[in-house]
């Protein structure tokens, strides 16, 4: 790092910061550059130090010993400015939140001939000394500050922090599944099984891919990695786990939403796709929550229950949910797609505190006891410890190629 000569009022902490390799709030976070600043030979010493530690042609201002003097907290002065200087930094690096594994580029502009140092937390970055920063697949030691020194003919500054953060894992899930890797891992909770086994039927004929290559449409533009699951006998299907503590007042998980992005195939004059097999894992009766067909157009629910103010379509993605309230004084299951209201059935036998849809800690998709089951991709399933909001599920809105996202903000 070259001398430095009557450096700007802006860049005396950022100066201290990154002789010190720290980041800092106030000159008091440094040593040895902290303590009395309450008269000019201790800030003479600190001066020392500095020079010290970056030898060079280095003086002291009265405009910069004012300055140093209200950062450290002992000077009335109100009229110091401690704006960075003009022409050096034309667009400051933006704060980035991100969920973890994502590829992140931070960006500086300045004038043409300027040099870059990149530091994270004050220190600097090996060789990160371009105008813009990529960090791959971020991870927790790349969470923090970043700032970048640029120098050029206007003189040097620093500009202003950029933090790296991520985003916050919404606190009612209790279970995701993506399918990006190509398999039933999970996202949050515990990974999908296969009814029958890793050797099983399920297993031989479930693909993973995107929905072009498995005969589907594409979602939006962009890739999705999906499951296209078989048209299920009643020893086939998916195992669901989940560990939520019981809540509602009783032993099962009562309030509840599960969210689906789907894509049934042709059901092959078969008049029902069964959802989730709820009140009994070893398949024996009926599954609890279906999609309905007449003539390749349908809706979603229960007992001859599945009207509604939207249709669902074979051949077309669609995001659908179920909210649950089986604690509350009127036990509902409010069913949505696409974000749309479909409607409350109230009809269905079982409703209640722990009753028949009342979630236990195994559940069973895509599978009935009788075979009422169709082909269909799917993108991502999602489920909630807690009943949604009507207007929680109207903002997520239709199928996307990301999928449902596991975080409070941006990001899958």
């Amino acid at each position: 790092m070259p001398p430095e000569e009557n450096r700007p009022i802006a860049e005396l902490v950022e100066l201290a910061q990154f002789l010190s390799g720290q980041e800092i709030n106030s000159v008091s976070d440094i040593s040895p550059l902290s303590g009395d600043f309450s008269n000019n030979s201790n800030l003479a010493k600190t001066y020392a130090a500095l020079r010290q530690k970056h030898p060079g042609n280095f003086t002291i201002s009265a405009e910069a010993t004012k300055a140093w003097e209200m950062l450290a907290g002992v000077s009335s002065s109100a009229s110091v400015s401690v704006s960075r200087p003009a022409g050096i930094v034309t667009k400051q690096p933006q704060p980035r939140m991100v969920k973890p594994g994502t590829d992140v580029a931070f960006e500086v502009e300045a004038p043409e001939g300027s040099t870059f140092q990149w530091r994270l937390k004050g220190a600097y970055i090996p060789s990160a000394t371009n105008r813009t920063l990529n960090l791959n697949a971020v991870s927790q030691k790349d969470v923090g500050s970043y700032s970048v020194i640029v120098r050029n003919t206007s003189g040097t500054a620093v500009s202003k922090a950029a933090p790296l953060s991520f985003n916050r894992i919404i606190p009612t899930l209790c279970g995701q599944w993506d399918f990006d890797k190509g398999n039933l891992s999970a996202s949050i909770g515990y990974d999908l099984a296969f009814l029958g086994g890793p050797s099983g039927q399920t297993a031989l004929e479930t693909r993973f891919g995107t929905p072009r290559a498995l005969g589907a449409p594409d979602i939006e533009k962009g890739d999705a990695t999906v499951m296209a699951y078989p048209a299920c006998d009643p020893l086939m299907g998916f195992v669901l786990t989940q560990d939520a503590a019981p809540n509602g007042r009783g032993t099962k998980l009562n309030p509840y939403t599960l969210i689906l992005d789907i894509l049934w195939q042709n059901p092959n004059n078969q008049r029902f796709s069964a959802i989730l097999q709820i009140d009994d894992p070893a398949n024996l009766n009926d599954s609890d929550l279906f999609a309905s067909w007449t003539h390749n157009v349908g809706g979603i629910g229960i007992n001859e229950d599945y009207t509604g103010a939207s249709k669902i379509r074979v051949g077309q993605w669609h995001r659908i949910a179920f909210a649950v309230d089986m604690d509350a004084s009127d036990p509902v299951i409010a069913k949505h797609i696409d974000g749309v209201k479909h409607r409350d059935p109230k009809s269905a036998d079982g409703l209640g505190r722990d009753g028949r849809f009342a979630l236990l800690p195994t559940a069973l998709l895509f599978t009935d006891e009788n075979g009422e089951t169709t082909p269909a991709v799917v993108n991502s399933i999602q489920l909630h410890n807690a009943r949604l909001s009507d207007e929680q599920i109207a903002a997520l809105g239709g199928p996307t190629t990301e999928g449902l996202s596991i975080f409070v903000g941006p990001g899958k």
